[in-house]
């Protein structure tokens, strides 16, 4: 087969379902459900995250809240300033006079200095709930790409046939332990059977002058007396070639299999 591969669970768990195709010569349909490892943890733990990502999302709308009353008390504030500034200024331009004692301008500066250590305060406030609504924002992309892998995982328990194939090399079963990446079966594409055969060098080297790729092959699968024709085409030659081999491999995609034969991979054809 041009394609075959080891189908392993990308998360660990009981399987609590199995197809009754997973036994060897079973066929598995693209995507059918191979095995379905325990969910419940892992649904669990999305979940969970999913309620962290809601609540970080509500603290940072009540920062939020918080901000814009603080930006409205900062307006007042700098109002407040601006008339006890005036105030002072006013007793300034008085000192002396009998309208104005020294108290009162005692009393203006004071309010002065009272009203720009608030106006400072406030300043700072602002500041640090900004500062708390941008740490606000990265919890809530933490939250997100959690809840993202954690729903990733939750789809991982369901290990379906990434195409058609036969089954071999069965390893696991319903009830069993597995662990991510521990292998469960061998699944082998039965689109993609291939005839691999070798040329002699002279052979090789006339068929490729006069034209290699795309050739079409008869081949016959015998078993005892009995005869199953079929039908392919060149489609590639060795990566490499053997020295010792005397010839190059050469491969060719079955085109036709007029008797519906049951090949499978390792069957010798002529």
């Amino acid at each position: 087969a041009a394609r075959d591969v080891t189908l392993r669970p990308f998360v660990g768990g009981e399987i609590v379902e199995a197809s009754a195709n997973l036994v060897l010569g079973g066929r598995l349909a693209a995507g059918e459900t191979v095995v379905r490892i325990d969910p419940f943890d892992y649904r669990t733990a999305r979940d969970e995250l999913a309620a962290e990502l809601r609540e970080a999302k509500a603290r940072k709308i009540e920062l939020q809240s918080m901000l814009k009353a603080e930006w409205t008390m900062l307006t007042l504030d700098e109002t407040q300033l601006e008339l006890a500034e005036r105030d002072l200024t006013r007793y300034e331009r008085l000192r002396g006079s009998q309208t104005a004692s020294e108290k009162a301008l005692d009393d203006a500066q004071v309010a002065v200095a009272q009203r720009e250590a608030a106006l400072a305060a406030r300043r700072q406030t602002i500041a640090m709930l900004e500062a708390k609504l941008d740490q606000q924002d990265a919890a809530i992309d933490r939250f997100e790409v959690a809840v993202e892998r954690a729903e990733r995982d939750l789809a991982n328990t369901e290990l379906r046939a990434p195409f058609a194939g036969f089954v071999a090399e069965v390893e696991a079963a319903r009830g069993k332990w597995v662990n991510p990446g521990d292998p469960i079966a061998r699944l082998i594409d039965e689109d993609s059977l291939e005839i691999r055969f070798t040329l002699a060098d002279a052979d090789f080297g006339r068929l490729w002058r006069d034209g290699l790729i795309g050739r079409p092959l008869q081949a016959s699968w015998r078993l005892g007396r009995t005869s199953f024709p079929l039908e392919g085409e060149v489609t590639r030659i060795e990566s490499t070639v053997d020295p010792a081999s005397g010839g190059v491999e050469v491969f060719a995609g079955i085109t036709g299999n007029l008797e519906a034969a049951p090949l499978r991979p390792g069957a010798f054809v002529e």
